[in-house]
């Protein structure tokens, strides 16, 4: 094994127990010594606690908090360290292996869940890193939203980035932008759904609609960046009037 390899996985199971420490809430199926697996119609909440749902969701939408460089390898270190942090009560890989066989038909394999998410990303189109956030959303929601700090976690993200639409020369509006977005948008999934009021998924929906569509680097004088301006401004309004 590489040294850095072996330096970099010690740092990460420092963190990870670091963060289980401050797991309070037990979970039911550790507690009874048994796994409970995971069903698309049925809620995580047996197989994870809502602090653990946060801390994924939070390192989801804010990985650059964790890792420096958001691949592959980083990613699986930092979820491995973090399950052997928690004595494997929280078995997110479990979960993962299992949404991507049932949902997706992507078989586990030899080449382990890091594989699956491989293969799906190769299907779809899509970079490992954005498959990886999309799925690890859908496990951690499912489709009921019961935990509004999650909630705000995804919704607060999403509203950081619209910020990024504006009219001064923001270096963070390009490629890693919507990659950004696209990972966390998912205007399909009942759980996103959930997070917003019928106007402000609208607006959402016609953002992600005109961000899929265009490319960078965008001329700011473009009919398309003003639409996107424009839709921006109404959300912001919204917002202000709700209190949201």
């Amino acid at each position: 094994m590489k040294p850095r390899f072996c330096y970099i996985q010690v740092q990460f199971i420092n963190l990870a127990q670091w963060l289980s420490a401050r797991i309070t809430e037990p979970s039911p199926a550790a507690s009874r010594g048994r796994y409970v697996p995971f069903h698309p119609t049925t809620s995580t909440s047996n197989c994870m606690t809502k602090i653990e749902k946060n801390t994924f969701a939070h390192f989801i939408t804010r990985t650059g908090m964790y890792i420096q460089h958001q691949d592959e390898f980083n990613i699986v270190s930092f979820v491995n360290g973090f399950q052997l942090g928690t004595k494997n009560k929280c078995d997110f890989t479990q979960l993962i292996r299992e949404r991507l066989s049932k949902k997706y038909k992507i078989q586990y394999s030899n080449d382990g869940w890091p594989g699956q998410i491989t293969r799906l990303s190769q299907k779809n189109l899509t970079s490992w890193t954005i498959t990886f956030k999309k799925v690890g959303l859908e496990i951690i929601f499912g489709e009921v939203m019961t935990n509004k700090q999650s909630n705000q976690i995804i919704k607060s993200r999403l509203e950081e980035l619209l910020k990024q639409i504006n009219l001064t020369d923001d270096v963070w509006f390009n490629d890693h932008w919507r990659n950004e977005w696209s990972s966390f948008c998912a205007t399909k999934d009942n759980w996103f759904k959930k997070i917003w009021t019928a106007k402000q998924l609208k607006i959402i929906k016609a953002i992600d609609i005109l961000i899929m569509s265009i490319k960078f680097p965008l001329d700011k004088t473009s009919d398309t960046y003003q639409k996107l301006l424009n839709l921006k401004t109404h959300y912001d309004s919204l917002s202000t009037r709700n209190g949201t």
